[in-house]
């Protein structure tokens, strides 16, 4: 994306922001370009004291947009209840995230129209497939996942594994079988792991009443 796409597109996330402020609240905030490689960025729009609130919003998908993991399996049609894939949460949440893509952010009919609107443009405002294709090793070239193979750290091998074994799974019991539901232009193995790297590279995991959630 060139400098006024991403202009472009963070005007309208911010619009966006502006407009939920029933829900969004203490926002401090704005996404402004960062001008390196990672696209864009929140920026506080005043100082901000130690342990100061940037933002607020609630959690549940009900509330706020955010893509909780806990709700994938109420949400996504025809996914068994005793679904475990080997991508875990990060599975579950890039399901949430194609699904989304599905049905243009309109996947409930009493979700609020400021969400919807939020929700349009936050995922405008993702990295698309061809930027992910150079900043996430899910989505690089062979030769250069082999290299990073090599690393101590991180195999990459594993989590293309688990992406794949997952995706086949899917694409058997889901996408295949149930085509109106999840259409081949957004589930597939290449959206799939675009899905998957949004969500490896965004995840939160929050603590709650002793139990945790992971959100997107």
């Amino acid at each position: 994306a060139t400098s006024i796409d991403l202009l472009a597109l963070c005007s309208d996330l911010n619009n966006a922001l502006s407009q939920s402020s029933s829900i969004i609240k203490d926002a401090k905030i704005k996404v402004k370009p960062t001008g390196n490689s990672c696209r864009i960025g929140l920026y506080a729009n005043t100082n901000l004291g130690k342990n100061e609130v940037a933002i607020s919003f609630p959690y549940t998908d009900g509330g706020s947009g955010c893509l909780n993991a806990d709700e994938a399996l109420d949400i996504i049609p025809h996914l068994p209840a005793q679904y475990d894939g080997w991508t875990g949460d990060y599975g579950l949440l890039a399901m949430l995230l194609l699904h989304e893509k599905a049905n243009q952010c309109e996947r409930e009919p009493n979700r609020k129209t400021e969400i919807v609107e939020l929700m349009r443009a936050w995922m405008a405002a993702l990295p698309t497939p061809e930027e992910m294709e150079k900043s996430h090793p899910l989505l690089w070239p062979e030769v250069s996942q082999d290299e990073l193979q090599g690393s101590s750290t991180k195999k990459i091998y594993r989590l293309l594994d688990d992406a794949e074994e997952d995706a086949v799974w899917l694409e058997e019991c889901l996408w295949e079988a149930h085509p109106d539901d999840f259409p081949e232009e957004i589930f597939n193995l290449q959206m799939w792991k675009w899905a998957l790297a949004v969500a490896y590279s965004r995840v939160t995991y929050i603590l709650i009443s002793w139990s945790g959630s992971s959100l997107l």
